[in-house]
């Protein structure tokens, strides 16, 4: 069991056991004092010691919890992706790479600000390049805050100077924690204008674009990054598509195992 997993769960126990202290003694006093929390702490630690397999109980049904909504929110993309499929691999709005004739679509929602995103670069790039027949769409997803927001932003901009992908790539080289400062450097080191990429971030394309992200992936019931769906390229909204939903980072392998079925099924 992970360190900040037992450290999660003692704190939750003792905050527990705190609260309902705190209740009882409310009549006496308007809050617990320091001494009696460190006391009621030590008493956590000493009982978890003692009985440690009521954190390995915890665990597991945390995991189970888990779980579970991973299964939920996969249930709920799957049958969702046909409902979006035209805006999910024709909408001309989202950057791309790869022939628009492209058969197979991989795409992709994505926070510059996710490790796992960040880890799934080569495999993205690799599943590519031995695949001629399978293009990119990027769904800029900022979910980790202002700074992943302002760096979306900048990533939607750079498509107006023609260099999307050149700043994707800069911006997922970024270390985090992402800050403006980083962003406009990482504009800089692609050679951008940065007063023509300032103005074009505040544009209302930028902002209806990643309005349109968000609403989608609400409809495709999304709950973290990174997050693929991976289908066969739509000539007519109407026809049916075989597609599949990937949710979290996965290896070269099952990436290719997904564009195969694809393919296969069409």
């Amino acid at each position: 069991m992970k360190v900040k997993t037992l450290k999660f769960l003692v704190t939750v126990l003792i905050c527990g056991l705190l609260s309902a202290v705190a209740v009882i003694g409310c009549a006496k006093t308007d809050s617990i004092s320091e001494v009696d929390k460190s006391r009621i702490e030590k008493i956590v630690h000493d009982y978890l010691l003692s009985n440690p397999q009521i954190l390995v109980e915890v665990s597991k049904k945390l995991q189970q919890q888990q779980h579970q909504e991973l299964k939920e929110m996969e249930k709920k993309a799957q049958q969702s992706i046909p409902k979006h499929a035209k805006q999910l691999f024709i909408n001309a709005n989202s950057p791309s790479e790869g022939s628009s004739d492209a058969k197979i679509t991989i795409v992709e929602f994505f926070d510059y600000q996710c490790q796992h995103c960040k880890d799934m670069i080569e495999v993205i790039e690799t599943v590519k390049k031995n695949n001629q027949d399978v293009r990119i769409v990027y769904k800029e997803f900022p979910i980790f805050g202002n700074n992943s927001m302002l760096a979306s932003r900048a990533a939607l901009a750079a498509a107006k100077q023609g260099k999307y992908k050149t700043m994707h790539d800069a911006l997922m080289n970024v270390s985090n924690p992402i800050t403006e400062k980083k962003v406009m450097e990482a504009a800089k080191s692609v050679g951008l204008n940065i007063n023509q990429l300032q103005a074009d971030m505040d544009s209302e394309a930028v902002r209806s674009e990643l309005e349109q992200n968000l609403q989608l992936s609400q409809k495709l019931g999304l709950l973290g990054t990174p997050a693929f769906v991976v289908g066969l390229t739509l000539s007519d909204e109407k026809s049916k598509t075989p597609a599949f939903f990937v949710p979290g980072a996965v290896t070269e392998d099952m990436l290719q195992s997904y564009v195969d079925q694809v393919r296969q099924a069409s």
